[in-house]
């Protein structure tokens, strides 16, 4: 065991409750200078008790030259109930962590106050590219701590904010801090309560502000077909987008008149999931129109839109006229019928690429 941990390259150390504390740390202690450490915590095996040990004894390890040689630390859900105390030392344990480059604190409850204690060690985590606060109970006030942060560590190119209570305000603290999210490549802003037309716009701010936006998260964000007006005259702006989430909106087939021609200006685009959105066939005609000029586009979500046979029938033509290109199609409870069954089938002869087709809970 000692052999194997003094000359290993990479370790994945999984720290189970039932580990006494006083090993973690010799273990923590014994791999050698250029060792690097991922560490995770085992949120089912420990309770708060153990977390708030595991917490105490991180913190001695850091504090002893480990912390150099933490490149990933997740500690999602481990300490879910966080005194001020407990987060002050959170925040010394990550100010020693000068290597770490990932960091989940997804699910643990933290909040402005917590987040702002948190701002101190983060700004010394200046090799960060990855930051899970997904889950959390973060809002403007918390957002506008953070915005700074990341605006001094200027590194992240991950940042999930999923889950949180921003809201317009919150974004608007994002977004009034342009050098926050100067570097970021994947966004995660799902279910950050409903953002209205105001959120819309500061969505749309921030696309402009992410000039390497790669993967953009809005799901579940009540979208409505003023908003993605909004959101696509933006969206040309994204030139390396490769994935756009926006399940669980409220687009419908206004909005989707204005989305669909920014998407075929987004060349890079591979994945689009527009689950749920309210879409009807004049939605689903309206996506087929610009298909053929999505060149790039692999991967296509449209489950649980009542686009029916005469949506289905469009995408089927829009498929043959792109060589086949698509990989993925989920066309799930989107009320087709045989009518709208059969022209996917004959459409299937050309779609040499095609890895995956779901048609369930159709009719």
């Amino acid at each position: 065991h000692s052999e194997i941990l003094e000359h290993a390259e990479q370790c994945v150390l999984h720290r189970k409750g039932c580990l006494p504390a006083h090993d973690l740390v010799r273990d923590l202690l014994r791999f050698k200078s250029n060792t690097a450490v991922l560490l995770s915590a085992d949120y089912d095996a420990m309770n708060q008790d153990d977390g708030r040990r595991f917490l105490q004894h991180l913190k001695a390890a850091v504090k002893q030259g480990f912390g150099s040689r933490l490149h990933s630390l997740d500690l999602s859900c481990t300490l879910p109930n966080m005194t001020s105390a407990e987060l002050n030392e959170l925040a010394d344990v990550l100010g020693h962590c000068y290597g770490l480059s990932h960091l989940n604190l997804s699910g643990n409850n933290i909040d402005n106050d917590g987040v702002q204690r948190l701002s101190r060690g983060l700004q010394a985590c200046r090799a960060l590219s990855r930051l899970n606060l997904s889950v959390n109970q973060l809002s403007a006030g918390g957002i506008a701590h953070l915005a700074q942060t990341l605006a001094i560590c200027a590194t992240v190119q991950h940042l999930d904010l999923t889950g949180n209570f921003l809201r317009a305000e919150g974004l608007a603290q994002l977004a009034h801090v342009p050098a926050a999210c100067r570097h970021v490549t994947h966004l995660g802003l799902a279910c950050t309560n409903p953002v209205g037309d105001v959120g819309a716009q500061l969505l749309a701010k921030m696309v402009a502000l992410c000039p390497q936006l790669s993967h953009l998260d809005l799901c579940r964000n009540w979208i409505t077909p003023s908003g993605a007006c909004i959101l696509a005259a933006a969206l040309p702006s994204a030139q390396s987008i490769q994935v756009l989430l926006l399940s669980g909106n409220r687009i419908g087939d206004a909005g989707m008149a204005a989305l669909a021609p920014a998407l075929a200006r987004c060349r890079a685009l591979r994945r689009l999931d527009l689950n749920g959105n309210m879409l009807f066939a004049e939605g689903g005609r309206c996506l087929a129109s610009v298909l053929p000029r999505c060149s790039s586009l692999l991967h296509l979500d449209l489950r649980g839109n009542h686009i029916a046979d005469q949506g289905v029938t469009a995408l089927a033509q829009a498929l043959v006229q792109s060589n086949g290109r698509l990989r993925y199609l989920d066309l799930s409870r989107v009320a087709m019928t045989d009518e709208g069954a059969g022209s996917m089938a004959a459409a299937l002869d050309t779609c040499r690429c095609m890895t995956h087709l779901k048609v369930g809970g159709n009719r």
